[in-house]
């Protein structure tokens, strides 16, 4: 079945999106990727350049589909440029002649097999020290993912079940993270490796796996899904590894895989984006109001992380900056698992020097959690594991099951979070004005007692640490924990990157240590 799934992803892909997966393969056999494009100009025709397990240098030019005649003419000036052109990157030898190979998920026809085999004689008859041409179609490359994805079997009936689910999904929702999580633990990450290869089996067959469970999320250009997908996978990686002390050698490339993955997703979305005047889907009728403001929400905060992550490519903060301006008054903060999205404006906001407005937006927050945990009646603060899909059915009339959302009234998961970035930033103006009211509400925390569980979905295994804040609080006390790393893994510093996206993925990760890590441009600054 697996098989099966993987040569009906193949067929109905396209490069770019089989592109990594096929990377992965190459890893798998003992390559080392130098270079994965994003299918840009300046490429010399070479999409992927690694250097293989003899030190031969290897560029590849990947394509779409079935190569005949018409094809072959549409393509030959890239062809050209794979085969003539040397290889270009830091490190290589252009005065070596590289292997040169042409990938298409499609068949390569009788005629063109036929001049290649021609160019490549011609080429060597007349000593022009040009790379010799090879291909690499559709059941070679069809095989390779097979064979490198043999690691990757659910082996119980709920993940069996949710992989089922995933792949069928049609691809336009949200995705359920839940269950991509689960699939990975379940298949790929369940069980320790008993060698070195096993881990690396395991990453490979996983990062196959994805490209093909995201299938439909591709070709419903919903790209806000396929970031999330792939941040899950990081976040897999980062957790297996950690747990069975995998060496950084077997797994960096593959996770700077993922990234670039990420990064390419979130770059789509900004371009979608970008070319809208509202983010409205379908039917205006039924798509609007808080969905259209959740939404808004979603695409602003992640598109804000792109712009500020460390590993992100194709960035374009003015574009950015542009959009938040425009749309951000149709924002809609829902509950605590809203508050990575404004984290990251913030930041966004911050880095760009539009701090009047980043600190507006973080008060504006913090005064909202207080407002909404004191109020008696009104909106409710609900906790950062109900996501937004739960909290808008629940406004459906008539539902079979309601969902009482009273009981989050009183607490909060983020607003210690958010008075240690106001700490940070000095403004002691806003927390002396509002601490008498924060003390009243309640603080929730959960600490996982493996700090690698930080990237999982859910783990029972931790602490509840839940706490009323003092009635009275020093202002040297709170700039001293705001900026207190003592208590925060190590692995929390390692993992910087997908430890920023596992707050997006799973809120409830957005705890004050975690947020001191990653806002720790401010950590240190205030005066006392």
């Amino acid at each position: 079945m697996i098989e099966r799934a993987i040569e009906n992803w193949l067929t109905k892909t396209n490069e770019r999106n089989y592109q990594t997966a096929f990377c992965q393969v190459l890893m798998h056999q003992g390559h080392r990727v130098l270079f994965s494009s994003s299918h840009g100009p300046m490429e010399q025709g070479k999409d992927i350049i690694t250097i293989a397990p003899d030190g031969e240098c290897c560029a590849y030019q990947t394509k779409t589909g079935d190569i005949g005649l018409a094809e072959w003419r549409n393509i030959s000036g890239e062809i050209q440029e794979l085969v003539e052109l040397p290889v270009d990157y830091p490190g290589v030898d252009k005065s070596r002649i590289h292997r040169a190979y042409l990938v298409t998920n499609g068949s390569i026809k009788d005629p063109v097999r036929v001049q290649i085999t021609d160019r490549n004689e011609d080429n060597e008859r007349k000593n022009r020290q040009f790379a010799h041409l090879e291909v690499i179609g559709q059941d070679s490359l069809l095989k390779s993912f097979i064979d490198a994805q043999g690691h990757f079997v659910p082996r119980e009936l709920p993940d069996m079940r949710a992989f089922l689910e995933l792949y069928l999904d049609e691809g336009r929702g949200p995705l359920p993270k839940g269950k991509v999580f689960a699939v990975l633990d379940g298949a790929a990450f369940g069980q320790a490796p008993r060698q070195k290869s096993g881990a690396v089996d395991a990453i490979t067959s996983s990062l196959i796996s994805v490209s093909y469970l995201l299938n439909s999320y591709e070709e419903a250009q919903n790209y806000a899904a396929m970031a999330e997908g792939w941040a899950i996978l990081a976040a897999s990686i980062a957790r297996y590894v950690t747990k069975y002390e995998v060496a950084e050698k077997y797994w960096r490339n593959s996770l700077d895989l993922v990234h670039a993955e990420i990064s390419a997703s979130l770059a789509l979305l900004r371009r979608d984006a970008g070319d809208r005047e509202d983010f409205l889907e379908g039917d205006i009728r039924v798509d609007g109001g808080q969905i259209l403001g959740a939404r808004t929400t979603i695409v602003l905060g992640l598109l804000s992380f792109h712009e500020v992550c460390p590993f992100a490519k194709d960035k374009s903060p003015d574009e950015v900056l542009a959009l938040i301006r425009r749309h951000l008054p149709r924002r809609l903060i829902w509950g605590d698992s809203a508050f990575p999205y404004f984290f990251y404006i913030v930041r966004f906001l911050e880095a760009k020097g539009e701090t009047g407005l980043a600190q507006d937006l973080l008060i504006q927050l913090f005064r909202a959690v207080i407002d909404s945990n004191l109020a008696r009646s009104g909106p409710i603060f609900p906790g950062p594991y109900v996501p937004i899909e739960e909290i808008l059915e629940n406004q459906i009339p008539d539902r079979l099951q309601d969902f009482d959302l009273e009981g989050y009234r009183g607490s909060s998961s983020i607003l210690r979070s958010l008075l240690e970035m106001l700490v940070r930033r000095g403004r002691r103006d806003v927390i002396e004005q509002q601490w008498r009211r924060f003390s009243y509400c309640q603080q929730h925390e959960f600490i996982p007692d493996r700090p690698e569980d930080v990237f999982t979905w859910r783990t029972k295994e931790g602490t509840n640490a839940s706490r009323f804040p003092n009635q009275t609080q020093s202002w040297a006390a709170l700039v001293a924990e705001s900026s207190d790393f003592s208590n925060t893994p190590p692995l929390n510093r390692k993992f910087r990157d997908v430890l920023g996206l596992q707050i997006l993925l799973c809120p409830q990760r957005a705890t004050p240590s975690v947020i001191r890590e990653l806002d720790t441009e401010h950590a240190g600054t205030v005066p006392v």
